[in-house]
């Protein structure tokens, strides 16, 4: 297993959360002037949700939790 997979899978499980958390306070203290075209801010939730939508956090989290008991990645089941 490479290390920089488990480091990554790491920073992914732990990133995605605090920038939807962020972006929701920006848009919280910021109101509608957050969103404008201008400033674009809207873009880094965007972006977040992309990430996870694309790439599950929760399957992340289920291959790091592996990982961490087992020191190996989790087989494919017999149907993949």
């Amino acid at each position: 297993m490479d290390e920089a997979e488990v480091a990554v899978s790491q920073a992914q499980v732990v990133s995605v959360d605090q920038v939807l958390r962020a972006a929701t306070h920006l848009f919280e203290v910021g109101g509608a002037s957050a969103t404008s075209a201008g400033r674009a801010l809207d873009r880094h939730w965007r972006n977040a949700r992309t990430i996870s939508s694309h790439n599950p956090a929760i399957y992340k989290a289920r291959f790091l939790g592996y990982w961490a008991v087992h020191g190996e990645r989790e087989p494919l089941p017999p149907d993949a």
